[in-house]
């Protein structure tokens, strides 16, 4: 059995206004990152692979002001230190390697998932059989593609993979598919799902 994770709120928190309450120092700031950083289409194309981290802080600076380059850098490159990791999702999907579950990780992402994966991912990387990110393939979830790019990419039987993800359309589109597929839309339902998987 294949087990699919999302990235952001499957293994990763990703919360904007936790991230935003950390960097900013009033509500000025607050509204513009969140205007500049966190609304603007350069961080789709981010996770288009149109653009690189490098590119995204050089441009926020320039649209935003030198006077806030060390949070756009904090933004840009570092957001994962002021969000929580699913430690709890991380000890279950060790006790599924066991059972010879093999575990893979479909995001629509940036290059950022690598740092993630050599630092606070780093035990998620040590038991993680593949993955498809959406900024290396250039497609991104709900496109059908970037489901079949996993798929076919590590040979998988469709009627024995298993997708969680927050997003009910990413939901939808991998169950057109055939893949069993599982919204999550609190914390606690990963775990729930994961214990069901192992007994």
């Amino acid at each position: 059995m294949n087990i699919i994770f999302d990235l952001g709120n499957v293994l990763i928190e990703w919360n904007k206004e936790k991230i935003l309450s950390k960097i900013c120092k009033n509500d000025l700031e607050y509204n513009l990152f969140n205007k500049f950083v966190f609304q603007s289409n350069l961080w789709i194309d981010l996770d288009n692979g149109k653009i690189s981290l490098e590119f995204l802080e050089n441009q926020l600076i320039d649209e935003m002001g030198h006077q806030y380059q060390d949070q756009i850098h904090e933004s840009v490159w570092n957001w994962f230190n002021y969000v929580d990791l699913y430690d709890e999702v991380y000890e279950l999907i060790k006790q599924l390697k066991k059972k010879n579950f093999q575990i893979y990780v479909l995001s629509n992402t940036s290059s950022i998932f690598h740092i993630l994966l050599d630092s606070v991912l780093s035990k998620v990387s040590s038991v993680l059989d593949g993955y498809v990110i959406s900024c290396e393939v250039k497609m991104m979830k709900p496109q059908k593609e970037i489901y079949l790019s996993l798929v076919n990419k590590y040979q998988l039987d469709i009627k024995d993979c298993i997708f969680l993800d927050d997003l009910e359309e990413n939901v939808e589109a991998a169950r057109t598919l055939g893949i069993k597929a599982f919204q999550i839309k609190e914390r606690k339902e990963i775990s729930n799902i994961l214990k069901d998987l192992l007994n």
